[in-house]
This record gives C-alpha cells, sequence and structure tokens, in this order.
C-alpha cells in the first residue's frame, strides 16, 4: 500500500523543548510575549498551532517574521545543544525504503534541513516550515495534493499537531517522547499513540 508519512519534527525528531523554552523566555518579551517562564507554560502554547498560540499570548502579526528570524538565530547558535531522540534515525532509514516521508513543521525550514544534514537524515523527500506557510493544515494539504498516495498519515507530538492533522484529514500518530506526554495527547483523540520512536515501524 502507497503511504505517505508526514513528521512534525520538534519533539518528534530532536528534542528541543528544553532550548525552545531558553530562548523564548529570552526573546519573547521583545514582542509582547507574555506568561511564557516553564515548561508548563511552552506546553500550553502547543495545544493549538504554535504561531496562534503565541498570537494569543501577546505577539502581534506584524511581528511573526521579526520573532521568527530572531528565533532562527538563537537557535543556530545553541545547535550544539540540542540532540535527536534514541533510535529515530534507524526508524526514519528504515521507513524511507518503503514509503515517502515528509517533514511538515513550524520551525524554519532552513534551519530544519541544516540538521537533518548535520546528523546525516536524507530519509525525508521535503521539509516544509514556517517560510512556506505558519499553519500545518495547510502544508499538509500541500502534500497531499502533491504526492499521490493511498493514505496519509501526520506523526506529531502536541495536541495542536494532532488537531492540525484532524482538520487535514489524515490518520494521526500521536509520539508521547515530545512536548506533550500520553495522557495529554489522549484527550485529542490521536488514531495511534506511540511511546518510542521504534513503534513507528508497527506502520509499515
Amino acid at each position: 500500500m502507497k503511504k505517505v508519512l508526514i513528521f512534525d519534527y520538534d519533539g518528534v525528531i530532536i528534542n528541543s523543548l528544553p532550548v525552545v523554552l531558553e530562548i523564548l523566555v529570552k526573546v519573547g518579551p521583545k514582542y509582547g510575549l507574555k506568561n511564557v517562564k516553564t515548561k508548563e507554560d511552552l506546553q500550553d502554547i502547543f495545544d493549538n498551532n504554535f504561531y496562534d498560540g503565541i498570537i494569543q499570548r501577546g505577539v502581534k502579526k506584524t511581528d511573526i517574521t521579526k520573532i521568527i528570524d530572531e528565533f532562527k538565530q538563537e537557535l543556530k547558535n545553541k545547535q550544539k545543544h540540542i540532540p535527536l531522540f534514541e533510535d529515530i534515525k534507524e526508524v526514519l532509514d528504515e521507513l524511507s525504503k518503503k514509503y515517502t516521508l515528509i517533514v511538515v513543521t513550524s520551525n524554519m525550514r532552513t534551519i530544519v534541513e541544516y540538521f537533518l544534514k548535520k546528523y546525516k537524515i536524507s530519509a525525508f523527500s521535503e521539509t516544509l516550515g514556517a517560510e512556506d506557510h505558519v499553519s500545518k493544515v495547510k502544508k499538509i494539504l500541500y502534500v497531499k495534493e502533491k504526492y499521490d498516495a493511498e493514505k496519509y498519515y501526520y506523526i506529531g507530538d502536541t495536541v495542536g499537531d494532532i488537531l492540525e492533522g484532524k482538520k487535514a484529514n489524515v490518520i494521526t500518530v500521536a509520539t508521547s517522547w515530545g512536548y506533550h506526554n500520553k495522557e495529554r495527547l489522549a484527550k485529542s483523540t490521536p488514531d495511534y499513540i506511540f511511546d518510542s520512536p521504534k513503534e513507528l515501524l508497527k506502520l509499515i
């Protein structure tokens, strides 16, 4: 069966939560971001689309490009401190032998492609990031239009990911090793919940 597996990046492939929190605490207040000081505050943002979440907390739509640019530079400076999740590279390599893999992320495409190259991950056919659209729904729909398949999956680690996957009418796979835990993810009623990267091989 022809399948397309669409992956979120942060919290699924790389363990970026501590660094993302550190950056938002530093740069967010410049752009009006309020009440983001703890891990729990950051997790709350990801109950929805990330950009909708920061707008709800005070960032103006007109400042989104500015905060993205500054966030991108800070992320580059901290690249050495962002590790891959254990086993994820091997799992991606295995899945890509059979299916088309795409990244759809709120992160910047250029940053993601840099990290994929750094970690020698060549499993993905395409990466769609914030430069392409802030809505994951729009990006997933683009993938569905471009890549012919019988089934499409969106694999994400937050409630927001699952909700956007549902809006795009794809099969949703929640991964509990990222930003949101299993209990929180379950409330968004994904089609699957996996607790380790190796469980993704069940999609074969």
